[in-house]
Order: C-alpha cells, then structure tokens, then sequence
C-alpha cells in the first residue's frame, strides 16, 4: 500500500534501490483483470528489467525484424498463466494513461486501443491487421522511459490465452 512512484527507487524488499522493481499501478487489479494493466519497469542499459523494449537504435521492439520474433509475453499469477500477444511498441507521449484514459469509459477505452493499433507515432512497430475490439479485448502495457523526459516506450499486448495452473 504504497505510492504508485515508490517502485521507482525500491525493490520488491522495500529497500531503497536505486534500480527500482518492475510494478503495475495500484489502479490496476493485480489479476490483470482490467481492460488495460500498465506495467512500468526501467530501460536498464544491461537489457536487465525493460532494458530489452528499447534502444532508440533500431535494435529491438523498434527493429522489425525483433519484433516479429518476439511477439508473446506470458504472465504468472496465482493460478493461471495469461499469454499475451504483442500487436504494438510505440513512442508516445509521457502522460500518465491510467489518469489520461477512464477504461470504465467506453469512448476514452476506444480512444487508447486505437492509438495501439494505429499510433501516429513515426517511430513503432505494429502487428498488420492488428485489431482491438474495446468492448472485450484486455491487454497490457508495458511502459519505459525513451531517454527524452517527454515520451515513453510502449510495448502492447493482447490477452489471447488463459492457462489454468495448480497454485
């Protein structure tokens, strides 16, 4: 119960590091239940936590070919495995998108699952024919910074399959 920014600069520990933990929002439920779950981690130049999104050189999620090759997350939670399937990664602005976008709001849902599947960033990389229906899709987002204080990297998944697992 902690502020959203705290992961920043803790671990999972609650010790102060200065590399931060990877976290979703407190607005998000923690069974990715919702229409869209932010997911924030540092762009470590290592390729440690989101170090593997972004370079600004064209060598990952921004680079075609990588991102025709990486295209599935799989996420644990207490009893299943979400496998998601990447359709977008963009530049976008740094506004926050949880205060940004009311996901309850139908309009302002579309809104947002439409600039994922057409961003009008000129640097992204998107699935062709990548649709989103707003009325039932979920994805997540994960979101690292870009080195430029005014945007984020995204990175956007489509839930397609949910796996039940013995806790």
């Amino acid at each position: 119960d902690v502020d959203d920014n705290y992961y920043l600069d803790h671990n999972r520990n609650g010790e102060e590091d200065r590399y931060g933990e990877i976290y979703i929002q407190k607005l998000n439920y923690k069974n990715f239940s919702d229409p869209n779950t932010l997911i924030y981690g540092h762009n470590m130049s290592n390729g440690d936590m989101f170090g593997k999104l972004y370079d600004g050189n064209g060598k990952q999620f921004d680079n075609k070919e990588f991102f025709d090759a990486h295209r599935k997350i799989n996420i644990y939670i207490p009893g299943h495995i979400l496998e998601y399937e990447i359709i977008s990664a963009f530049v976008y602005d740094n506004r926050h998108i949880l205060n940004s976008f009311n996901f309850d709001v139908e309009q302002e849902r579309e809104a947002f699952f439409n600039e994922c599947t057409n961003p009008s960033s000129l640097t992204k990389q998107v699935v062709e024919d990548a649709e989103l229906n707003y009325m039932d899709d979920k994805i997540i987002t994960l979101s690292t910074c870009t080195g430029n204080d005014a945007t984020r990297y995204l990175v956007v998944g489509k839930l397609i399959s949910i796996t039940e697992t013995a806790q």
